[in-house]
Formats: C-alpha cells, sequence, structure tokens
C-alpha cells in the first residue's frame, strides 16, 4: 500500500483564501525577509481588524492555582520540508514559590497540527511519553502525583488547545520539557511561530530551517517577544502545487480549479457574534468583524444582530445601514462572560428566521467555534445546524476568531446542513477577504478520489472555493501515480522525495479524522479505531493523552508495552530525524529510558532498581491500593477497617484475620477471609502509641493523621506475626526522617521491645512507603512508637492466653488539639472574619461584602476581571459580589466562565456547577447539570461527579434519574486508599434518592426496595440531616466542623456529637466527600448547628475550593436542600459556613 497525501487549504479543517497575510502581525512594516513577511497590497485591512488589540499569549505556564511559572529559557528549531513543518520547543521554567507546585502547561497549535512527542527530563534523563488511552491517563497520572512522583499528562483541551499537568514541581526548581508538533502548510501564507503576547523570557532562541537551509532566526534574553517569527512563502521556496514521496508515502499539494465563482450576496442575515468568556482578550477584534460583516452588506438589508454565550441577547434589528456605534458599545458594555452554547444560539436563530418566514435568509457566525455548553460534539452541532433548514435558513457562514479556536467545529455546521454549503473565513483575512467569502457561492459538492486507492481523506468535498487549497489523503498501491480526481477534474504530479515518518504521521492524523467524521461506526468502535491510532503511530487524539512517568518499571507496572523502541521525530541542524532507542523494560524497577540522542547535553545514568522481594516490588507497591505481587491491601473502609466496614481487612489473594471484603484483584481491593482457632469471638487485638516525638517544622498531629490513614499496613504486620505467635506483644520504635520533598528515608529500628524480627522489618517497610508534606525549612525528625497488645491486653502481660483471634485493632492518638484561646471557647470554631480564609484581591473583595458595600465590592470584581481575564479567583468574586448585589444572571455568566475557560478540568467544572445550583433559576441548573454530566464522562473513578449530578437532578424534582445516577456510582471502581467511606455516604444517598421517587411513584416502591438491596442500601425511613462537604482540589485536606447548640464540637478527632449525629468518612487526599449524619426527628436535634470548613493542609495544588451540602429529610420522601459553597486561600485556615437553624414551624 502506498499513501498519498495531497495538500489543498482544507488541512486546515476550513476552506482557506488565498488572498492577504493570516494575521496582522504577518503585515509587519519594514520590507520582507525573514520575520518580516508582507504581501504586497495586502496591509492596511488586516491591520485595522486586529491591531490595536492585547495579543493573547501563545502558550501559557501557570500552577493548578494561577501562580505564574518562570520561563526561563525557550529554544524553537523548526524544520520545514514543504508541505510540512516540524516545530520542536524546548522549554526550561522554574517555581518561583517556596512550595511544591503541580504545573499547568497550555498551548494553542495551529489549526490541523498534530502533536507527537511529549519529553520530560527527570533528574539527568530525558523520559519519552507514552500515548495512552485519556481516561487510563489520567487515572494513572493522579495515581502517581499522589504518590509525589515525576508524572506529566498531556491531553487536547477544547479546540486547538492542549494542556500538559507535570509534578511535583518542587520549591525553587527548575524543569524542562520537550514538545514537538508538526502542520500542514498554505503555499499563500506564512510559518508562523507565535511569540508575541509571551511574558519576558529568560533567553530566546529560535531558528527556522527551511529544506536544510535557515531562513529565519531570533535570539534574545530578558525580553518579551514584540512579534511572531514568519517565514513567508518566497523565503522557503513554496509554490501552489507540490509533490513529495519518501517511500510508501506520498504528499502533494494543488489548487482548486474552477473559473469565476458566481455571487451569492448577503442581503439579509441574522448574525450571532460570540461574547462568552473566551473572547474577552481580542473582543475588540471580534467587534471589528463584526463591522466587517455588516459593511459587506446593502444598507438596505436586512439585519438581525445577537450576541450568544450561556444564553442569547439580541442587540440590534433593522437595517445594516443603522448598524451604528450605539449597538457596538451595547455588546461592549455586556462584555465577555459565560460558556457558549452554541446549539442554544442556532436554535435561537432558527426561531427567528421562522417568524420572518423569508426566503434568502443567512446566519452569520463571528467566534470561535469552542462551545463548551449545550450540544458540544461535532455531530451534535450538525444535527442543530440541520434544523434550520427547516427554518428558512438558505446559508450559514462563521469568521472565527482568537488564538483558541476550533473551524472544524464551525465547519460542521457551516458545511451540508442547509440548501447552500457556507464557509469558515479566519478573521486574518481582513474586511476583504470576509466581504468576497460571503459574497461568493461555494462550489457543488464534489467526489474526491485517487486512482487505485483503498483510503482516501476527505472522499467528498463541501463549502470549498475556486482557488483553496485541499489536502487529501490516500493509501495507495506503490505503482500507481499520483492521479487525483475532485469533481470532474483530474490531475496528476511528479512528486519528490521527502520524510517517510512525516508523511505516515500526516496519515495517520487523516485517518483519526476520517473514522471521527464516519456516520457508520458506532461511538464505541470509533473510540477503539482512534486509539489504536494514535497509539500506533505517536499521535495526539481527541480520546488519547501523553503520559510520562518516571521510570519504564513505573509503565510496566500499568500495563504499558516499554519493551519495543521508541521513535521520535526531531529537528536537528535543520533537518527532520528519526530518533530510535531501545526501551529498558523488563529488566526490573528503576531503568529509565535513555534518549540522550533525543535532546543535546541529556544523559540517562541508569538509577538503581529495587530488589524484587522489597516491600516495594512484592507487597506494598507505592501506595495504598496499587500493590501487585502477594496480595494487594483494601482500604475501602472507614475508620479502622480495610476493605469492609470498622474492622475488616480486604487482601487480594490472601486471607486475612477477620472478615475483611472488598471487590478486585489485588490492586487495592480483594477478598480475605479466616481466622486463628476457635469458634468464639474475643476483643481485638490493640495498638497504641508511644510518646512521639518530633524535631522540625511540621506539626506532630500532621504526622499522625497520614499515619493513621495506614492502619491497614501495621495491621497486616501484626496480622502475619500472630499466625506464628498468637501471643506476640510489645512496642516497635520506628526513627526516620521526612525529606524536603515529603518522602520518607533513614528509616530504622530504635530499640523495639517485640521479639518478632519479621514483624518489626514489616512495620518499617511500611514506615518508607509513606509520603507526608514538604516540611519547612528541611528534614523533620521523627519518633514514632506503636505499642502491639493482643485483644486489648496490656503489653505489661506477656504470656496471657488467647482461645481466639478476631481481627487486630490498631488505635492511634487523635492530631493534637491546639490550647485554648485565652478567653475560652472552642479555638477551632472562635467567630473570626469572612474575609480570613482568603488573600490577596478575593480578600479585598469579600471584605467589603462582609461589612455591607456590596456595590463597592461589584466594582473592585468587575476591575479585577477586567485585568485578569483568565483568573478563576476573579470570576468567583465577580459572581459572590453579583450575587450579593441580587444580579443573578451576572452571577451565572460568572460562574459559566468557568466552565468556558477550563471546560477541560474536570475539578473546575464541578466547581461552577456548585456554585451554579445554588442561583436556582432553570438555566443555571441545566448549565449545573451539563457540567456534571460531563465530569461524570470524563471521571467517572470520582465519587463527587457522581453525587454532584444526583443531587442536582434530586433538587429538580427528578428522583428517578437521581437514582440511576447514584446507582451507577455504586457499581465504580474507586482508586484504592483515596476515598474511605464514600460507599456508605452513596448508599446513604441512593436511601434518600429512592424514598424520595418512592414518594413520586408509589407503584415502584417494590421494584425501588430489590434494587437497594441490590446495592447493599436501604429505604430511608426515618426523618434525618445530612451535611456533606466535598471539595474540588485534589491532593490535600479539607475538613468538615460542626458545632451544635450546645457547644459541642464534631470533626475529626472527636467524630460523635453526645446529642446525636457522627461524621462519616475523612477523606486526606483531595475532593471528599465527608459527611455529618444526624438520624431522628427535628425535636431530637440540638439546633442550631454551625458549619466551618477547615484548610487543614494546603498540598500542591493550591487554593481549596468545594461546597457544604445540607440536605433535610422528612422521613416519608421529601427532601430540601441548602448549599454553601466556599473558598479556603490560607492553609489552617477556617472559613465559616453560617448557621443551620431549627425551621419555623
Amino acid at each position: 500500500m502506498l499513501a498519498l497525501v495531497l495538500a489543498v487549504g482544507l488541512a486546515q479543517g476550513a476552506c482557506a483564501g488565498v488572498d492577504g497575510p493570516s494575521s496582522p502581525e504577518e503585515a509587519l512594516e519594514g520590507g520582507e525577509g525573514p520575520g518580516a513577511w508582507v504581501e504586497s497590497g495586502s496591509v492596511a485591512p488586516e491591520l485595522e481588524l486586529l491591531s490595536g488589540d492585547a495579543p493573547t499569549a501563545p502558550l501559557g505556564l501557570t500552577s493548578t492555582d494561577g501562580t505564574g511559572l518562570v520561563l526561563a529559557a525557550m529554544n524553537a528549531d523548526v524544520a520545514i520540508e514543504e508541505p510540512f513543518a516540524l516545530t520542536q520547543l524546548h522549554l526550561v521554567f522554574d517555581n518561583p514559590e517556596d512550595r511544591t507546585l503541580e504545573g499547568r502547561f497550555e498551548i494553542d497549535l495551529p489549526e490541523g497540527a498534530s502533536l507527537s512527542r511529549l519529553a520530560m527530563k527527570i533528574g539527568d534523563t530525558w523520559q519519552e511519553g507514552e500515548v495512552v488511552e485519556k481516561q487510563r491517563a489520567r487515572v494513572t497520572y493522579e495515581q502517581f502525583l499522589h504518590q509525589r512522583k515525576d508524572p506529566a499528562l498531556l491531553e487536547q483541551g477544547v479546540g486547538n488547545r492542549v494542556s500538559l499537568r507535570i509534578f511535583p514541581i518542587q520549591a525553587r526548581e527548575r524543569r524542562e520539557l520537550v514538545v514537538t508538533y508538526s502542520e500542514t502548510l498554505s503555499s499563500t501564507r506564512p510559518y508562523r511561530l507565535r511569540l508575541r503576547g509571551l511574558p519576558s523570557v529568560g533567553k530566546l532562541d529560535a531558528r527556522v530551517h527551511a529544506s536544510g537551509k535557515p531562513v529565519a532566526s531570533l535570539l534574545t534574553e530578558g525580553k518579551a517577544p514584540l512579534e511572531d517569527l514568519l517565514v513567508g512563502p518566497a523565503e522557503r521556496s513554496s509554490s501552489p502545487t507540490v509533490a513529495v514521496r519518501a517511500g510508501r508515502t506520498l504528499a502533494m499539494r494543488v489548487k482548486l480549479p474552477g473559473g469565476a465563482a458566481s455571487a451569492d450576496p448577503l442581503e439579509r442575515a441574522i448574525v450571532l457574534f460570540d461574547t462568552s468568556a473566551s473572547r474577552a482578550l481580542d473582543l475588540d477584534a471580534g467587534l471589528r468583524s463584526l463591522r466587517a460583516v455588516v459593511a459587506s452588506m446593502p444598507r438596505e438589508a436586512p439585519l438581525v444582530v445577537a450576541c450568544f454565550d450561556q444564553e442569547v441577547s439580541p442587540v440590534y434589528e433593522g437595517t445594516a445601514g443603522g448598524f451604528d456605534d450605539w449597538a457596538i458599545e451595547r455588546i461592549r458594555l455586556r462584555g465577555a462572560l459565560g460558556a457558549s452554547d452554541l446549539s442554544g444560539a442556532l436554535a435561537w436563530a432558527g426561531a427567528k428566521a421562522r417568524t420572518a418566514r423569508v426566503s434568502g435568509q443567512r446566519v452569520v457566525i463571528v467566534g470561535d467555534g469552542v462551545a463548551t455548553a449545550g450540544a458540544t460534539k461535532r455531530e451534535s452541532l450538525a444535527a442543530a445546524a440541520k434544523k434550520l433548514g427547516d427554518d428558512g435558513v438558505a446559508r450559514i457562514d462563521a469568521v472565527v476568531l482568537g488564538g483558541l479556536r476550533d473551524a472544524d467545529a464551525l465547519s460542521a455546521v457551516v458545511r451540508g446542513a442547509v440548501a447552500k454549503s457556507g464557509v469558515v473565513v479566519p478573521i486574518e483575512e481582513g474586511r476583504a477577504g470576509i466581504a468576497r467569502r460571503l459574497g461568493t457561492t461555494t462550489l457543488p459538492t464534489m467526489d474526491v478520489a485517487v486512482e487505485g486507492a483503498s483510503f482516501v481523506h476527505p472522499r467528498r468535498l463541501e463549502g470549498a472555493q475556486p482557488g483553496d487549497e485541499l489536502l487529501v489523503h490516500a493509501e495507495l498501491d506503490p505503482a500507481s501515480s499520483a492521479r487525483l480526481r475532485i469533481g470532474d477534474t483530474s490531475v496528476e504530479l511528479s512528486p519528490v522525495e521527502g520524510s517517510e515518518r512525516m508523511l505516515a504521521r500526516s496519515l495517520a492524523s487523516a485517518k483519526i479524522a476520517h473514522v471521527a467524521s464516519s456516520s457508520e461506526l458506532p461511538e464505541e468502535a470509533k473510540h477503539a479505531a482512534i486509539v489504536a491510532l494514535s497509539t500506533k503511530h505517536r499521535v495526539l487524539s481527541p480520546h488519547t493523552s501523553m503520559l510520562v512517568l518516571e521510570t519504564d518499571h513505573d509503565y510496566t507496572r500499568f500495563g504499558l508495552d516499554r519493551t519495543a523502541k521508541v521513535d521520535v521525530l526531531v529537528v536537528r541542524d535543520g533537518q527532520v530525524e528519526l530518533a530510535s532507542h531501545a526501551r529498558h523494560g523488563g529488566a526490573g524497577p528503576g531503568k529509565v529510558a535513555s534518549a540522550t540522542t533525543l535532546v543535546p547535553g541529556a544523559s540517562a545514568p541508569a538509577a538503581a532498581a529495587p530488589a524484587p522481594d522489597t516491600a516495594r516490588g512484592n507487597m506494598w507497591g507505592t501506595e495504598i491500593g496499587d500493590a501487585f505481587g502477594a496480595g494487594g491491601l483494601g482500604l475501602s473502609g472507614i475508620r479502622e477497617g480495610g476493605g469492609g466496614r470498622s474492622d475488616g481487612v480486604g487482601l487480594g489473594n490472601v486471607g486475612a484475620i477477620g472478615h475483611g471484603a472488598g471487590t478486585g484483584t489485588g490492586q487495592g481491593f480483594g477478598s480475605g477471609a479466616g481466622r486463628l482457632g476457635g469458634a468464639h469471638r474475643a476483643r481485638p487485638p490493640e495498638v497504641r502509641m508511644g510518646a512521639t516525638t518530633v524535631s522540625g517544622r511540621l506539626p506532630p498531629e500532621v504526622i499522625q493523621r497520614i499515619v493513621r490513614q495506614n492502619y491497614g499496613r501495621f495491621r497486616l504486620c501484626y496480622e502475619n506475626a500472630l499466625r506464628q505467635n498468637p501471643n506476640l506483644m510489645g512496642r516497635v520504635n520506628v526513627r526516620f526522617e521526612i525529606r524536603s520533598d515529603g518522602s520518607v528515608g533513614n528509616v530504622r529500628d530504635a530499640e523495639s521491645t517485640i521479639p518478632s524480627a519479621e514483624m518489626r522489618s514489616c512495620v518499617l517497610g511500611a514506615f518508607t512507603q509513606l509520603s507526608f508534606p514538604q516540611p519547612e525549612g528541611g528534614v523533620v525528625t521523627v519518633s514514632y512508637p506503636l505499642v502491639f497488645s493482643p485483644e486489648g491486653g496490656s503489653s505489661s502481660q506477656p504470656g496471657a492466653e488467647r482461645a481466639e483471634r478476631t481481627v487486630p485493632s490498631i488505635r492511634m492518638p487523635d492530631r493534637a488539639a491546639p490550647s485554648p484561646p485565652p478567653n475560652g471557647g472552642d479555638p477551632l470554631v472562635a467567630p473570626g472574619r469572612r474575609e480570613d480564609a482568603y488573600d490577596g484581591r478575593l480578600r479585598e473583595v469579600m471584605a467589603k461584602l462582609g461589612r455591607g458595600e456590596q456595590r463597592a465590592a461589584l466594582e473592585d470584581a468587575r476591575a479585577w476581571r477586567r485585568d485578569a481575564p483568565g483568573e478563576v479567583l476573579a470570576l468567583v468574586a465577580l459572581g459572590e459580589a453579583a450575587e450579593a448585589n441580587e444580579d443573578a444572571g451576572l452571577a451565572a455568566r460568572a460562574y459559566g466562565s468557568i466552565l468556558e475557560l477550563w471546560s477541560y478540568r474536570v475539578d473546575l467544572r464541578r466547581f461552577a456547577g456548585e456554585r451554579l445550583e445554588r442561583l436556582g433559576s432553570r438555566s443555571a441548573f441545566a448549565l449545573a447539570e451539563d457540567a456534571y454530566r460531563g465530569a461524570v464522562a470524563d471521571r467517572p473513578d470520582h465519587p463527587s461527579s457522581h453525587r454532584l449530578l444526583a443531587y442536582a437532578l434530586l433538587k429538580q424534582g427528578r428522583a428517578r434519574e437521581a437514582f440511576e445516577a447514584l446507582d451507577v456510582a455504586l457499581t465504580q471502581s474507586y482508586p484504592g486508599g483515596r476515598f474511605a467511606g464514600v460507599l456508605d455516604i452513596l448508599r446513604g444517598d441512593l436511601g434518600l434518592a429512592a424514598a424520595a421517587w418512592a414518594k413520586a411513584e408509589p407503584g415502584k416502591r417494590a421494584e425501588i426496595e430489590r434494587r437497594l438491596g441490590e446495592r447493599g442500601a436501604k429505604l430511608a425511613s426515618s426523618p434525618s440531616l445530612r451535611f456533606v462537604l466535598v471539595w474540588e482540589t485534589d491532593a490535600n485536606d479539607v475538613d468538615l466542623h460542626v458545632v451544635d447548640g450546645r457547644g459541642n464540637h464534631a470533626y475529626y478527632s472527636n467524630p460523635q456529637l453526645p446529642t446525636g449525629g457522627r461524621l462519616v468518612a475523612d477523606v486526606t487526599s483531595g475532593y471528599g466527600p465527608e459527611g455529618f449524619v444526624l438520624e431522628g426527628p427535628r425535636a431530637s436535634r440540638a439546633y442550631p448547628y454551625k458549619l466551618r470548613a477547615n484548610y487543614y493542609a494546603r498540598g500542591p495544588m493550591g487554593f481549596g475550593m468545594g461546597k457544604v451540602e445540607v440536605v433535610e429529610h422528612d422521613g416519608q420522601g421529601g427532601l430540601s436542600f441548602d448549599d454553601r459553597p466556599f473558598v479556603l486561600m490560607k492553609e489552617r485556615s477556617m472559613v465559616d459556613l453560617g448557621v443551620v437553624a431549627a425551621p419555623k414551624g
């Protein structure tokens, strides 16, 4: 088979015009030449559309909480081999903070570009990323994140944006990574390396070669680049027609044939103008494009203009000649806020056209094409567009804006949807280009074929105009000629030698696009085919991610093949080369892939591999729930139990004393059963802590809490020892160091008294696997004694006989309580100002709200958002201030903006949904539900996703749907050790949803109770009050505190209130849920209840954000709800979430 690639302007996902430069930055004054390409006669129009706007940065480097990382160096090496370009970016960046961060790197790729390489430097070694199915990659990344290892995860976001997560970036640490992408070039536009908008770069070194010869370069130090680096067609010897062959692969670029195109004037239009949050930085450029669209119409032409984001807001109806500055100002005053519901905007336009019932109605979209609310998939958007044909719309066109854009989505909307196919016009074509393209008819649909080919993409051409360029891929026999037929026209070219690997990956991208656009394949088959193509050819796709782990052994443990050679494309001395090296899979843990040939100056010393019989290699893995070997230790229960409830220990393939039970195959959940002797149960054995000493700057209660989370490790050591000696007792005194990165080292036995050397070794090995928050000021030394005695006996009573054993228990101390405040009372819930949990500008806004200065707070929030349109906390402040000013519409758009800007982040989607729910409107609920459904689809392994969706449905009276959502949640597998107690909370939730469903449909009660039994849940039949805490920040610890009306305080160390009620679960590693459950009628409750959220451990993710959900059940299926959202910015800070008072009456 031979691969044919013909490059003709649809390479960018839309028919591209042939006139003019692609951006105003490309039309630079100062003449032609490398970095300053100008096409004669086409400068001013493009400058008029885009000049004056603050440029959007082509890439961003921040921490998860928005803290900026410093770009110390950027080396860009570009090799152009017509019709392709390979761009290799070597980025060096620093963490300026005195704490560990998770880094976020975002880059907007050129339209149609495909990312093919991610490499990260770990120590002195460059480790290559592997292309992995997206969900699997996310789960693996987070597991390594919680081990404080060195993972990196790169995935495709919305449109042309890719996002990279890197963890950990230690305090003041420097990190390096390499990202490589390929693109197809047009013969009429320059190659463009986007630099304008970057902050000051320590050293910027960019070099561009074409056909191996240097054609452009840029070298700066300590400056912010003011221009993009451009290479025009003349500098790279580009011609409209080019054919390239390498072995079995062929590429060809031609212009579409056609004579003079017929006119199709824009005589009646409904213009949909995008005012979603992603348009904030270049709103004025969009407004100038809107003016260009209107200017292309006859003055007397009927015109309707409406803004759209998560809602549609009409701003003008009249003639094109009457569209004036005031209409523009109304749009500017509305501002760019909210999510983007393109399908909703199309439906509005259809209704408007249906009302008018006139012929020749046109719809023009002016926006970036990135849909983040409503229908977001391209096939769903195409279906929404098709409905406009029934409403009398004759043609749909789009002007696409912004660095972040999805031209493919817009193409799905404008092509073949209604009677005439439309066009997607890039803003870079300027006024003249927009007027020409909108006023010209498109060519009829044409079939595309390659003689002798078994695969062709695209097979059909829609929405093209004469002179456009087209990209076609095909596979055919090597003996076949390169003969292309488009409609009735054929062309044959003579190819030259090119890069086989570049063409092979371009072909793979085309096959992925072909599968994705297929209407014949079911979704599951599409997913599988795209993943297979993407992983085989190392090309990122919407269904895959690139994952970097620390060693080859780490990949092997997660079933990722590292035994074959890795082949990556690199740019060296201006040429594209294939770098291939052997992996070291199978040689044991610690072996790292050598990549010395891939990045100049890199070295690859092999790390020593732990012996296979060590705790890490055989039993424990690297964290709870990650064990491979003799069996996996399950800790899915709550309190002191694992793999069950209260006192169970579940072991995959290993029997345990007692009756622990779980699910799985030795990866953290398992099933184990067994006991030692006898037929009656006695009290369980006991483990107590002796006097713990800590030297260093890490609170003792933090250390105690983390040790408490790992009960199962020590319990198993004791169980195994009790098998050999049922009367074993004594003390294991462990001395260890907590290093600056939070890992444990120098673990040793410090005069232990328990006689079993094997047990002592087991306990010491368990301590080596612990991980703590990074201490301040260096290493912390800890002495931690554990006293073991059987069945609650005393270690001072050796030899006491016991007839039988049950599960040993371990009793750890509560976290140390702080000293009482001078004025008495509970220091953890002492009253304080509302703003004490905040910092910076959010603190200022919240302080004004606390003082009742609502208008001033709103003005501050608006100003902050103008200064930092991409700052999540600025949007939170705007939403809070808008709510305080009773402007629910503005608040909804502020919270919807979080969905718009971070639609690819599950944590922020959930957080936005939590905020929107509180507003209570139907539209806000719909947007929240949409956010939660997306979260469930992306991360079904996060229990909060399911719970939040279910409760959003319950609040809308959709109890049966809520039950189904929770039923699905109880069938999911959750990472071992992360969400202790979650099943109890979910079963309680299911019981409440069942009660509401049974009340709404009494005839379904038998079915409901049967299904409850299948999930181990019961119908909620008595009154209850529940407070459930969730937070959307990973790898940190937020705690729920409840104080009743008598001053009793429930929290992690005191979970039970004497007046009734108990805390359920204590999740210390992010997300929650944690709950407080109070059973019984209202009369039995000690109202009022004060609610607090405490930021116990900040972790690397920065601020904590979430909500406490108050749910009351009347005992008969009636539910009431109250949400208390929060943001916490300061470690150990406490936020007051108000009072739950006794209901009146």
